[in-house]
């Protein structure tokens, strides 16, 4: 299940919405900023309505946009080159709708924007995860490798085994999307697995 294991950490972790987070576990490194464009609105209808048409007809009011670097050390041995150790790092930007005049509006109208705020970053929350569940996917594999017959080959498999788990990541960027209809219908992936059609699995 792609529990949304970040959402907290996220929100918990920045003492203002534009302060970057770290978020880090063995040989990952994820750096995370939150920018945000400004739209107006007497109402919410209006300011829904502004969200949308910035957004030139497309069905999203958020964006989720990251690289992934990765390098790794290899050392020659009797069996040829293996590789022992390897790090990846990801700089991420999740792009946030703020209603600039949202303290004009009603409180009925103030309430269901939370609302919507709400399941937007929930929605690009579950893009942060899968970003870095697909780095995690990608040191497993890395670590995985058996030794090649010289350090050259085993510079190739590595890359191609990072590319690898970023299609990986590609494939299920898009599925999430498809599935929750662009946050549109978020409670259609709270059970949703990504596919493991790929060598390796998914990180515990």
């Amino acid at each position: 299940m792609l529990g949304f294991l970040l959402t907290t950490t996220l929100l918990a972790a920045q003492s203002s919405p534009t302060d970057p987070i770290f978020l880090e576990d063995r040989g990952l490194e994820m750096v995370v900023r939150r920018r945000f464009y400004g739209i107006e609105g007497r109402n919410f209808s209006q300011a829904q309505t502004n969200v949308f048409a910035r957004q030139l007809g497309y069905p999203w009011a958020a964006s989720t946009s990251y690289n992934i670097s990765a390098e790794w050390y290899l050392e020659e041995t009797e069996a040829g080159c293996e590789l022992t150790s390897a790090f990846l790092s990801s700089h991420l930007t999740i792009e946030l709708p703020h209603w600039v005049n949202v303290q004009d509006a009603s409180r009925r109208s103030q309430r269901q924007w939370q609302e919507l705020s709400t399941r937007i970053q929930t929605h690009e929350h579950g893009h942060v995860n899968l970003a870095f569940y697909g780095m995690a996917r990608a040191r497993d594999l890395l670590e995985a490798l058996p030794p090649a017959e010289n350090c050259d080959r085993m510079a190739e498999i590595a890359g191609e085994t990072v590319e690898g788990a970023q299609d990986w990541t590609r494939r299920n960027q898009r599925e999430y999307d498809r599935l929750s209809d662009h946050g549109q219908d978020q409670d259609a992936v709270t059970d949703w697995v990504p596919h493991d059609d790929a060598v390796g699995r998914l990180p515990e």
